[in-house]
């Protein structure tokens, strides 16, 4: 459990160096990305907005905050994707490589989802 021992501590601090990616001129949705970061992090299955809201913020959590946060929120990906550019740069045991990040969600447990086509999971091969 060593490696661990610091865990939620070294997530803030990455959260931290991150916050102001979630900051509009009058919104601050920063506790929101922690929140997901949190539930992506320790949760191994069902990692939707609900189940997510519900294990990091409490169990009457319906995720919609989260969703609209996710979804509608006016925060810039390109603000966090220069961010971690700008962290990647300033290692140098990380210079010439590459970072590639997959957005692939986790396998549906049913056979079928409303409004749903064919899931594609790039860590499946599917």
């Amino acid at each position: 459990m060593e490696g661990t021992a610091d865990l939620a501590e070294r997530l803030r601090r990455i959260w931290t160096r991150f916050r102001n990616c979630f900051k509009t001129k009058t919104r601050d949705t920063s506790k929101q990305a922690l929140v997901y970061m949190q539930g992506s992090l320790t949760m191994e299955e069902k990692r939707n907005y609900s189940n997510i809201a519900r294990r990091v913020n409490q169990p009457q959590d319906d995720g919609q905050n989260l969703q609209q946060f996710m979804s509608d929120s006016p925060w810039q990906a390109r603000a966090v994707f220069d961010q971690i550019q700008a962290e990647v740069c300033q290692r140098p045991e990380l210079q010439g490589g590459m970072l590639t990040l997959d957005e692939s969600g986790d396998k549906r447990a049913g056979s079928g989802s409303a409004g749903a086509t064919r899931q594609y999971l790039g860590r499946l091969g599917k």
